[in-house]
């Protein structure tokens, strides 16, 4: 049994460091530049108390109507002196209880590598594909928004640049 014991531990060891081969670092990299919280954030938000009224924004309108669909704000269509259409948002005491808004604005979760699919290095740089999901989304989020990565992987790609500390994102899709 002895004499199979170098094989074994040979065997264990060259897995152990495939896991940690270029996918990993590669995984690492990404998620450092793509991780952050994904939020419906204002200028000057340390100064903003509600309601707040903003500009009607057909981007923003889908994070407004989900977190108003969960009873979280309350919505209401006004007009400023230039007659253009504006939102007031105004948190429940749902809302509140809740913490949904916070220092970062209406958060709804963060992007985390689910898989590296493909890779390609040459002099320093590697193009990665990879998919994503939506990780830490609260349950407004998953129910109220569809966007890309929520309820299944999505595709995307990165550009990395190798460092003496490791792989650095530079730039994605």
């Amino acid at each position: 049994m002895h004499k199979h014991f170098p094989a074994i531990l040979g065997t264990a060891v060259l897995l152990g460091l495939s896991a940690c081969g270029p996918k990993g670092d590669f995984e690492k990299a990404i998620n450092a530049g793509i991780g952050a919280p994904m939020c419906l954030a204002f200028a000057n938000m340390d100064t903003i108390h509600f309601p707040i009224r903003v500009e009607k924004s057909s981007d923003d309108l889908v994070v407004y109507e989900a977190l108003q669909k969960d009873g979280d704000i309350t919505v209401a269509e006004s007009f400023g002196q230039s007659f253009m259409p504006r939102l007031e948002i105004n948190l429940t005491e749902k809302g509140k209880a809740a913490g949904i808004w916070g220092k970062g604005g209406f958060c709804y979760g963060r992007r985390q590598v689910a898989e590296i699919i493909h890779y390609q290095e040459k002099d320093g740089t590697a193009d990665v594909e990879y998919r994503y999901r939506i990780v830490d989304a609260p349950a407004w989020a998953k129910t109220g928004l569809n966007i890309k990565g929520m309820t299944e992987p999505a595709d995307a790609s990165a550009v990395l640049t190798k460092y003496d500390d490791g792989w650095k994102f530079v730039t994605g899709t």
